[in-house]
């Protein structure tokens, strides 16, 4: 089974394709939508998915031939849909991202398009204010010609790769998110300072990090920082104040804010660098 967490759900996939989720009532996709789950329910719809993203309180998937469907919180308005619904318009993904902050991304061949709230510019259409709000409706990304091959929706802002390698962000940017040195809000794609080169990336809350070609492991508020530059890793998640790195060992690292004891480490001490997760 693959997961997906959000903010207080969790969403599974079996390998023939079904979809439970539990936790939070509203992002269960179940059809009731009235009370929380302590055991994996199955998403209503009988679809046959091949990927399952988690945003704070929504979900969504794409089945076999790209199309995508979402349930949960609504994006950009009040209320939830209580069952899976289809992404409006004629788009087949190659992937799909669930930010935080209400808002969804997805990657086709042609091009990139983002829906829901767009009060920071997380949409990366060139737009930004509460009115602009696009719901369930996608918009283009600003690519400015860059062709993007990887994206990934944090709180306020997004992310992606293009197919040399270089990140660019978009959206709320007051921590420095962003990346390109400023806490300025940038309502279309941006290059991350520094010109590393990367093979993943992965958007948090309030931070962004990302694996550089040479499986070096890199986070930033403000500019690209590598971090414990002796390690290597292979995939890296970030979530709300922290994230967390598989090295190529297999061993799996966490750093951030740990007042939660999120960190794996046996303390609730905030970690500025990767700290090994502690088995009991």
């Amino acid at each position: 089974m693959r997961l997906a967490a959000g903010a207080e759900h969790t969403c599974g996939l079996t390998t023939a394709g079904e979809t439970y989720c539990w936790g939070r009532d509203i992002a269960l996709g179940d059809g009731q939508g009235t009370s929380d789950s302590l055991e994996p329910s199955p998403v209503s719809g009988d679809l046959t998915l091949v990927t399952v993203v988690a945003g704070a309180f929504h979900s969504c998937g794409l089945t076999g031939n790209g199309q995508a469907y979402c349930w949960g919180e609504r994006p950009g308005r009040s209320g939830h849909n209580p069952v899976p619904v289809q992404v409006p318009g004629d788009y087949s993904f190659t992937s799909i991202t669930a930010g935080g902050g209400r808002h969804t991304c997805g990657l086709t061949a042609e091009r990139p398009v983002c829906w829901g709230p767009n009060g920071r510019g997380q949409l990366g259409n060139g737009e930004g204010g509460d009115i602009n709000d696009r719901e369930d409706i996608p918009v283009e990304v600003e690519t400015n010609g860059a062709q993007f091959i990887a994206l990934s929706a944090g709180g306020l802002h997004s992310c992606a790769l293009t197919i040399a390698g270089e990140a660019m962000c978009w959206g709320f940017n007051g921590s420095g998110q962003i990346g390109d040195g400023t806490q300025a809000r940038h309502l279309v794609p941006v290059a991350v300072a520094g010109g590393v080169r990367f093979n993943s990336i992965a958007a948090g809350m309030n931070q962004t990090c990302g694996l550089a070609k040479d499986d070096t492991l890199y986070c930033w508020l403000g500019i690209p920082a590598q971090l414990s530059p002796e390690l290597k890793f292979e995939s890296v998640a970030s979530g709300g104040q922290h994230s967390c790195a598989v090295a190529l060992s297999g061993a799996a690292y966490c750093w951030g804010a740990n007042f939660a004891g999120q960190l794996g480490d046996g303390t609730t001490e905030q970690r500025l660098e990767p700290d090994l997760v502690r088995r009991r």
